[in-house]
């Protein structure tokens, strides 16, 4: 057996143990609130070609209470939270993707969790070729790849039924086929990334702008590879050309009225901030403390085009993005960057053994930031809905029907989806 077939069956192998640890416990927690919104998001396109803010000819609300009261001073006016005639806050990507799967499977929690896997195995391909070019060793990308699969984070969100698993895939994918343009300057590369931030924006428009800024930065400032030419302009009319109807059709702006941006979490953005300067810092003092006073470059031992990108990305992004999306999974771009990373370390201190305690401490460092790093931002979700089997059963022996209100404050989605209670 060749090198190259060794590799191949290595690769296949660790795809299939990632897959393992993905579906072992698919069907452990019922749909949970987001999941849910995906879902009767795909219900919609399938009824209605386009998602929009009615289910079972109900509003969709995401009111904590509602209360039919003829009083002025006291009645609540219930009202489409999009503030549009469809879902305006999100890209559609997700739910056209899903709902060929749910027409033709139905709905239930492997039937809309398992069509989002297809994007781990895309994931863990593009990992091992961009790491391959990063490096020039397949040894390494494949370590990449396996560090990927056995991931607690990438583990816990790509098996749901929303745009994680997606966003993972594009955000590397983009990165891959813009690392490739700016060192081959071929137009079909170029062609091939806008095209994927496209599919991006279509998704997640947060990250598709801090791909879009980071490009810039990095092709025309910073490298200054990139030069302006007509074919830059030709792709920046068809990005404008797939994205600018969409925000109109939907009233995009709408969002800055409806959704509040600057809720309680300022201070967990503020103790973001110092947590990110205090970080090279505390690096920076244990150098000097073992003795090691020689700047540190980790970009260097890393990998520069990647750290630069995580870097900016964990610094900007949780500020700029809206307060109620403040929690982990913003950062669930950066996994596969950090296997990478992992990785090279790894392969330092174990294989070339050059430097060992210099690589270790980074090694030790980054571990010990990156597990905090996505408990900090606490996630909630995945998991938490398993008690609407309770709510569902005492509805069902208190005789609850369709027509009573039932008042919850979260978890509404689920149990619309699940039942034709009258879910506020």
């Amino acid at each position: 057996m060749t090198n190259k077939h060794k590799n191949l069956l290595l690769l296949i192998l660790i795809i299939a143990f990632g897959i393992f640890l993905r579906t072992i416990n698919i069907n452990r927690y019922l749909t949970w609130q987001d999941e849910a919104e995906t879902i009767i998001n795909s219900i919609q396109v399938i009824e209605d070609g386009y998602p929009h803010g009615y289910f079972k000819g109900k509003p969709i609300f995401e009111n904590i209470s509602f209360i039919e009261i003829d009083d002025p001073i006291y009645r609540y006016a219930s009202t489409n939270y999009y503030g549009s005639k469809y879902e305006n806050n999100k890209g559609w990507l997700p739910y056209y993707y899903l709902a060929p799967f749910i027409k033709t499977f139905g709905v239930s929690e492997t039937s809309t969790r398992l069509p989002f896997l297809l994007f781990y195995v895309l994931t863990t391909i593009v990992l091992y070729a961009f790491s391959n070019k990063l490096f020039k060793n397949k040894k390494i990308a494949l370590l990449a790849t396996f560090i990927f699969a056995i991931d607690y984070f990438a583990i816990y969100y790509e098996p749901q039924a929303r745009y994680y698993a997606i966003t993972i895939f594009l955000s590397l994918l983009s990165l891959y086929l813009n690392y490739l343009y700016i060192h081959s300057k071929k137009s079909k590369h170029l062609f091939l990334l806008t095209t994927v931030i496209i599919l991006i924006f279509h998704t997640h428009i947060i990250l598709c702008l801090s791909l879009g800024l980071f490009f810039i930065y990095y092709d025309f400032i910073k490298t200054k590879k990139i030069k302006f030419n007509r074919y830059i302009i030709y792709n920046l009319a068809y990005f404008l050309l797939f994205t600018i109807p969409w925000l109109i059709l939907v009233e995009f702006w709408v969002n800055f009225s409806t959704h509040d941006i600057n809720n309680n979490k300022e201070l967990t953005k503020l103790l973001w901030l110092l947590l990110i300067i205090l970080v090279p810092i505390i690096i920076k003092y244990i150098f000097i403390t073992i003795g090691k006073r020689e700047k540190l470059r980790i970009s260097k031992k890393i990998n520069t085009y990647i750290f630069t990108f995580f870097s900016l990305y964990i610094i900007f992004v949780p500020l700029i993005i809206p307060a109620e999306s403040l929690t982990t999974r913003i950062l669930s771009p950066l996994i596969p960057l950090s296997s990478i990373a992992f990785a090279i370390l790894f392969w330092q201190i174990f294989i070339y053994k050059k430097e060992p305690k210099k690589y270790i401490i980074i090694l030790l460092t980054g571990l010990l930031i990156y597990i905090p790093l996505f408990r900090i931002l606490k996630a909630n979700g995945y998991g938490t809905a398993n008690g609407i089997i309770d709510i569902l059963d005492y509805a069902e022996k208190i005789k609850l029907s369709n027509d009573d209100l039932l008042t919850v404050n979260w978890q509404d989605f689920p149990i619309a989806l699940k039942s034709d209670y009258n879910v506020y």
